[in-house]
């Protein structure tokens, strides 16, 4: 089944003894951005943590790096492979993206994406991007809940670019509350 909307996320610890065997988590020394793409990041965080604000929300997403590096390599990924889905080609979600860097992630976890394209010649404006993706995700019910869900305490946002495209990756964790929703694929 083809996943649509915003994506969430839910694992549960184990129960009882048994040990769970965890891979070794990827490294998350992230090379830095080029200087308008690490501007359209900065202002897409910025954007984002100002509609919770307006929403009444006051607590501040704290910038998770292991968030962060899952966000950008789905943003990579899409960009270099030209698709724009919250699973890969190969079927991964979130979920598996994140452990890669967090292979002990347990919490709630929600993914916002976004691409916009652009031509190249006319050049790229990070400023204007960021409010075009943020608008996009305010005016998409599935998004905004996202967005503006209270329990998140952390987020990461990766951002790619091709060719005249951008994409946009934010990923958003909080811990486990009886209210999380499950939406994960069947």
């Amino acid at each position: 089944m083809r996943l649509l909307g915003v994506l969430l996320l839910v694992l549960a610890a184990s129960i009882g003894g048994c040990a769970t065997s965890y891979p070794r988590p990827l490294p998350v020394n992230l090379p830095a951005l080029e200087g308008d793409l690490a501007a359209l990041q900065t202002q897409v965080m910025a954007l984002a943590l100002a509609e919770r604000r307006k929403a009444g929300i006051t607590s501040d997403l704290r910038i998770d790096r292991r968030l962060e590096a899952a966000a950008r390599a789905h943003s990579e990924d899409m960009a270099r492979r030209h698709y724009f889905e919250h699973l890969s080609p190969e079927g991964l979600d979130a979920l598996d993206r994140l452990r890669a860097y967090n292979p002990r992630f347990v919490g709630l976890l929600a993914e916002n994406i976004a691409a916009q394209r652009y031509v190249p010649a006319a050049g790229f404006n990070p400023h204007t991007f960021a409010i075009r993706i943020v608008d996009a995700w305010m005016t998409s019910p599935g998004h905004r809940r996202t967005l503006l869900r209270p329990g998140f305490q952390a987020t990461g946002i990766g951002v790619a670019r091709s060719g005249g495209e951008v994409f946009v990756t934010q990923l958003f964790s909080g811990p486990l509350d009886r209210y999380a929703v499950v939406d994960r694929r069947d």
